[in-house]
Order: structure tokens, then sequence, then C-alpha cells
């Protein structure tokens, strides 16, 4: 019973440590994207939040008009108490008016939601495609001032996977952390729409979304741990390539060919297999969310009728924002494990880049000697 508790206490703190190791990770990224975006950064977050803020203003928009639609006064809670004296002060009095008004009000909340999302997404893509060059020419500037002494250890493999394949994965994490916060910022207002329509069905919900991203934590512990094995299995497989023709060369010689084929083999399999582990991990954890999902609408309408006596236009709109919630969820649940995955990306560049000296802290090479024609030249401890 002792060890059982011992070991478990491991698990625990080594879970503990490698949350806040990815804490740690993470906050270092974002700190990074947000020193290169400055004023974009703000107007990209204050974009995705007029987007969201949007459509809900468009979501509650739906309950006078269905009131209006199935003949009532457009009176359902505290949205038609505002709506209704505001249509009879413009002058919609009959209902066709009345909906004429609100449609039209529809409309334009649709189409500047649709301008505010072309805005948003063009600035995204922005802020991406320059933090990922950002990062490739600060690499390449460090490489050019490193001394050569350090630079002829350096594998080419090794600079071309990072300058390549790192870099693109850098711009992928970058597009997972911003569709992270889209989704965080649309499921947070819908939220507020929830429960501004029914605050004790809300609460129900709610819990079950803190419940869905506290259940995150464990796959996100373990798409950090496949990325570190994917990024470094990438690399071996980078450096194997480079040398494949070599390599084989030399296995013929010794007449080992098959023995070569399966350790690249077994090569390739250490990388792919992390990959299909993990996306059979995140679909079974969207099908649970799913039935999940499922269930709660049905409860929350059963529960609505039967126990609150709901409007049917407010029942409508709860069912429909619970309906909308699941697909912010669900994206939520899909980038936030491939961010983690590929931040190991990231920080492979940013180890290497800090482990390059500059050549300012080399020591001057000392003046050579003059040399004779008759003179041998002795070559010791040097590399190429």
């Amino acid at each position: 019973m002792s060890a059982a508790a011992s070991s478990d206490g491991i698990i625990n703190s080594g879970n503990v440590s490698a949350v806040h190791h990815l804490a740690s990770a993470a906050s270092a990224f974002v700190v990074d994207f947000s020193r290169y975006a400055r004023m974009d950064g703000i107007a990209a977050a204050a974009l995705i939040t007029l987007s969201a803020s949007l459509e809900g203003a468009g979501l509650l928009l739906l309950v006078p008009i269905l009131d209006s639609l199935i003949g009532q006064n457009g009176a359902s809670g505290w949205i038609g108490h505002y709506v209704v004296p505001w249509l009879t002060w413009v002058g919609l009095l009959t209902r066709p008016a009345k909906l004429a008004g609100l449609f039209s009000l529809f409309a334009v909340i649709v189409v500047l939601r649709g301008a505010a999302v072309w805005k948003r997404d063009v600035l995204i893509t922005q802020l991406r495609v320059g933090f990922v060059e950002r990062q490739r020419n600060r690499l390449v500037a460090r490489l050019a001032s490193a001394p050569w002494s350090h630079l002829s250890r350096i594998s080419h493999a090794q600079v071309n996977h990072l300058l390549s394949s790192d870099i693109v994965l850098t711009g992928s994490c970058v597009h997972f952390m911003l569709q992270s916060a889209v989704s965080l910022c649309l499921l947070a207002v819908q939220c507020v729409i929830a429960f501004l329509c029914a605050p004790v069905l809300a609460a129900m919900v709610s819990l079950f979304v803190v419940g869905a991203l506290v259940t995150l934590l464990p796959q996100l512990v373990t798409a950090r741990r496949l990325g570190a094995a994917v990024v470094e299995g990438n690399l071996i497989l980078s450096a194997s390539c480079a040398r494949f023709l070599g390599g084989l060369k030399l296995a013929a010689r010794q007449d080992v060919q098959s023995r070569f084929v399966a350790e690249f083999g077994d090569t390739l399999g250490r990388i792919t297999q992390p990959q299909i582990d993990m996306v059979r991990a995140q679909g079974r954890t969207q099908f649970l969310f799913g039935v999940l999902s499922a269930l709660l609408g049905g409860g929350a309408i059963f529960v609505g009728l039967v126990f609150f006596n709901m409007p049917p236009s407010l029942l409508v709109l709860f069912v429909l924002v619970i309906a909308r919630m699941s697909s912010p969820a669900v994206q939520l649940q899909q980038c936030a494990p491939q961010f983690v995955n590929t931040l190991a990306s990231y920080e492979k560049i940013q180890a290497f880049a800090t482990s390059l000296p500059d050549a300012q802290a080399q020591p001057a090479p000392m003046p050579a000697s003059p040399l004779q024609a008759w003179h041998c030249l002795r070559f010791d401890n040097d590399s190429y």
C-alpha cells in the first residue's frame, strides 16, 4: 500500500512538474510573440473580441425575432423588455414593421461581423508570417555572427532542419495559439449569453466546460512529450537522409544492407507512431465530448421546460448557444494539443540560437608567422 501511494505521489509530482515546465515554455513563447506583435497584436485582440461580441449580439437578437414570429409581444425576459420599447420609439408598431426592423438590424450585425472576421483573419495571417520570418532572420543572423571554429562542428542537416522544418512548425505553433485565443473568446461570449438566458442551466453547462478544460491538461502534457520526441526523431531522420548514400555505400561494402534499411525504418517508426497515438487520443476525446454535449443539450431542454417553464424563444436561444459552443470547444480541444506539440520546435530553435557564441567574444587569432617555401606545414586539432 505504501509503495503504491509513493508511486502515485511520484506520478502526481511528475505531472505537476511537467505542467509547470509547459506553462513556462508557453509563457515564453507568448511573451516573444507579444514583443513582436505590439500594436498589431492589440488590434488583433480587439478584432477577435469584436467579432465574438457581434456574434453574441446577433444571437441575442433572435429572441425578439422568434417572439414576433410566434405571435408574442416580444417580452421574453430582459431582452424583450429592452427591445420592445426601442421598436415602439422608432415607430415600428405593427408586427410586419417590427419584423422588418429586427431583420434589418440582424443583417447589419451579420455584415459588421463578417467585416470584423475578415480583418481579423488577414491581420492574424500577417502576424503569423511576420513572426516566422523574424525567427528565421534572427537564426540566420546568429549563425552569421558565430565564429567559424564553432560553425565547423555543426552538421548541415541540423541547420537545414532548423531553417526549414522547425521554422514551419513554429508558424503552425503561432496559428494554433491564435486559433485557441479565438475559440476561448467565442466560448466566453457564449457562456455570458447562456447565463443571460438561464443562469441555473448555464451554471450546469459551465461546470461541464470547466471539467472538459481540466481533462485537457493530461493530454497537453502528453502532446508536449510527443512533440519533443518527434522533433528529435525528425532531426535524426534529416541527418540520416543527408548521409543516406554514404551509409548505403558503406553498408554495401560490408554486406549489411538489410540492417541499414531496418535501422532507417525503425527511425521512421519512432516518428510516425507518436503522431498516430496523439490523433487517436484526440479522436477518442472528441467522440466523448460530442456524446456528452448531445446529452447535455437534451437535458437542458427537459429541465428548462419542466422545472423552469422557460419561454420558447429563450429556450431555443439557450439550446442554440449550447449547440454553437461545441464548435469552438472542439476547435480548442484540437488546437491546444497541437500548439503544445509544435512548441518543441520553437524551443529547439531558441536553444540552438542561445548556444551559438558571438564572434566578438572569441579571442583574436594569433598573427601567422611568415613561411618559407621549404618549410613543412603541420595540422593539429583541426576540423572541417
